[in-house]
């Protein structure tokens, strides 16, 4: 009897909780929010079915068209708000008229280039240069060389290594420029500049966009009301001194050919600023001496405003004979031939300073400025700096050497 009543205890405690667990549920999910009897059984209804997963795939395919969409959107926003774009600033507040040259670029780099979240530090520059030269309505070459001394015997050594080709070089006061050209094997209408082909960055470092644009660009500002009897040259103090841009080839001789050819039509456009063989003759130089040197093709004749470098030991000894404002040489050329050992070089005798070798080399340059070339040596040691220093000093007082070559402008403007 005390089992059956413990049973009946039990079971009506179980009764009891099921009851106040259907309560509970149907308090929360009441079962007839559920229309059970309208749920749709496929197996006797499978029309309906497959009308309700056509409509649902539907959906979702119109959801994924609207997130991609929003997708797309979301990256055009993007990159509209994190296009570089140039800074909006005061030129009142942030450009001081009485600084050019290097006191620009020092002002650029610790005012300007510091605020602004981008990568091109070129592009930074140009950008500035322009927009100041507009809303101050001045030219590019009073911004970039106003009370900039010429340093006429300093030639910009490959140029385009440097932060700012071209600028850093007029900004110096360099009026020699070095650029190495290479015509691209998929587009024939671009000469990239720069020193191994497979680092070439065409679109962005080429021959128009790094030099021949930005030159143009000045000559016209400085020459708006002149004629062609007197045009201005691209720095504000000396307009009279012209700029000698080298273009170093460096395809081979049958790609050269057409690199040539892009060459000449490149420069049309600069075609009145451009000095000529007759212009030379009379010595009345145009504001640009184009120079072709390095591997440039051998022709018999080349266009009227095009120069040709050569060997200075060639033209000293008579074996070439040709017009043209600079001829060059390596030192170590000049050493082996006034040593009459083709392996003697500057490693071997440690110095110019012997009598023999001075008194060589002099009768050679001597001889080349009496025949109106000046002379540019190069491969000239750069490290370590103070005998770079020397040599720097030898060539200018005791040989007079025309240019200098030369990689680090900041210490020679400082020599």
């Amino acid at each position: 009897m005390e089992f059956n009543k413990n049973n009946e205890a039990r079971r009506e405690s179980q009764t009891s909780y099921l009851s106040d667990t259907s309560n509970i549920f149907k308090k929360y999910i009441p079962l007839e929010s559920y229309h059970i009897e309208n749920v749709h059984n496929n197996e006797e209804d499978p029309e309906d079915y497959n009308e309700l997963k056509k409509s649902r795939v539907i959906k979702y395919k119109l959801i994924g068209i609207f997130l991609t969409i929003c997708i797309i959107f979301s990256l055009i926003v993007f990159h509209i708000i994190s296009k570089p774009n140039f800074p909006h600033y005061s030129v009142k507040t942030n450009t001081n008229i009485n600084l050019s040259g290097k006191d620009l670029l020092k002002f650029f780099d610790d005012k300007i280039y510091a605020g602004i979240d981008r990568n091109s530090y070129y592009d930074s520059f140009t950008g500035y240069i322009d927009d100041v030269s507009r809303r101050l309505d001045i030219s590019q070459a009073e911004l970039l060389t106003r009370d900039v001394t010429v340093l006429q015997y300093v030639h910009s050594h490959n140029d385009y290594w440097r932060k700012l080709p071209f600028f850093d070089a007029i900004i110096h006061g360099v009026n020699s420029i070095e650029a190495d050209i290479w015509l691209m094997n998929n587009n024939e209408n671009i000469l990239a500049v720069g020193h191994n082909y497979d680092y070439l960055k065409p679109d962005s470092r080429n021959l128009n966009t790094l030099y021949l644009n930005p030159i143009k660009k000045i000559l016209d500002q400085v020459n708006q009301n002149n004629n062609d009897e007197k045009l201005n040259g691209l720095f504000f103090d000396s307009p009279e001194v012209p700029t000698v841009l080298y273009i170093d080839f460096k395809n081979d001789e049958t790609k050269n050919l057409h690199a040539y050819d892009e060459l000449i039509k490149q420069l049309r456009p600069l075609r009145r600023y451009l000095t000529t063989q007759l212009d030379f003759d009379k010595n009345q130089y145009k504001p640009l001496i184009i120079e072709l040197t390095g591997n440039y093709p051998q022709l018999s004749n080349y266009e009227d405003f095009l120069f040709v470098d050569s060997s200075m030991i060639n033209v000293f000894q008579k074996t070439v004979q040709l017009k043209s404002p600079v001829i060059s040489e390596s030192l170590n050329k000049l050493i082996g031939f006034c040593k009459s050992d083709e392996n003697m070089t500057l490693e071997n005798i440690g110095t110019l300073d012997s009598d023999d070798i001075q008194i060589c080399l002099k009768a050679i340059i001597n001889q080349l400025h009496d025949q109106n070339y000046k002379v540019r040596i190069w491969d000239v040691p750069q490290f370590p700096l103070y005998k770079r220093n020397i040599l720097w000093k030898q060539q200018i007082d005791d040989l007079n050497v025309d240019f200098l070559n030369v990689d680090d402008l900041d210490s020679i403007s400082n020599f």
